[in-house]
């Protein structure tokens, strides 16, 4: 929605740290950061530009954390890539790079992978299956496929709790902005699962936190 509008508070604009180059990755894709003030804590607010990338190549050497999100943005997006510097992906809380594989065909993607570091996706897709996303207890899995309930309403993500990790209020901050989330648990070969279901009540919202 072009009139949308998120605020978050306690950014630094001129920030050092390694992921702060997000907002500019996001710039490509039709996300604009607005912050208040350049040298000092402040409040950033995030509006909606059109994005007008037919493919998109990075090198995520020095933020490979942001890799997840930054795929399956694209693939929600129609926009087709080629990252690399992702060799980091392989040894992470899971193996990053096959666990994006598996998941984003569940939903119609077929992204593949060289050399152990590089991951393309040429606008190929299949039928999708929408059988709930495994997270590999991996935080960032859960949170890079969340947003996806924008464009599949039917999404489920097994283990949500893993965000506990990093972003404990994760969900929390989900519904403030719309979504609405339902709990339940499943029992799979013996093991019991915790699988939220997502419904986007609106695409219009603004936050104030």
């Amino acid at each position: 929605n072009p009139d949308s509008e998120v605020r978050l508070e306690g950014l630094f604009d001129s920030s050092k740290q390694g992921d702060s180059v997000v907002k500019y990755i996001f710039s490509l894709l039709g996300v604009k950061s607005e912050f208040e003030s350049r040298d000092t804590l402040s409040t950033v607010t995030l509006k909606a530009n059109r994005c007008l990338l037919p493919k998109f190549e990075y090198d995520f050497t020095g933020s490979p954390d942001l890799a997840q999100t930054i795929v399956v943005a694209c693939c929600a997006l129609g926009v087709k890539f080629k990252f690399t510097g992702l060799a980091s992906l392989k040894i992470k809380e899971t193996d990053r790079i096959e666990a994006l594989k598996t998941e984003l065909k569940k939903v119609g993607y077929v992204i593949r992978d060289e050399n152990d570091n590089t991951l393309i996706w040429d606008g190929e897709t299949c039928e999708p299956t929408f059988a709930p996303i495994d997270t590999y207890e991996d935080h960032r899995m859960a949170m890079a496929f969340a947003p996806l309930a924008f464009k599949f309403p039917q999404i489920e993500i097994n283990n949500p709790e893993v965000v506990s990790k990093s972003y404990p209020q994760y969900w929390e901050d989900l519904k403030k902005v719309g979504f609405e989330i339902s709990e339940e648990r499943r029992v799979k070969n013996s093991t019991a699962l915790l699988i939220i279901k997502f419904k986007v009540q609106n695409s219009k919202f603004k936050v104030y936190e």
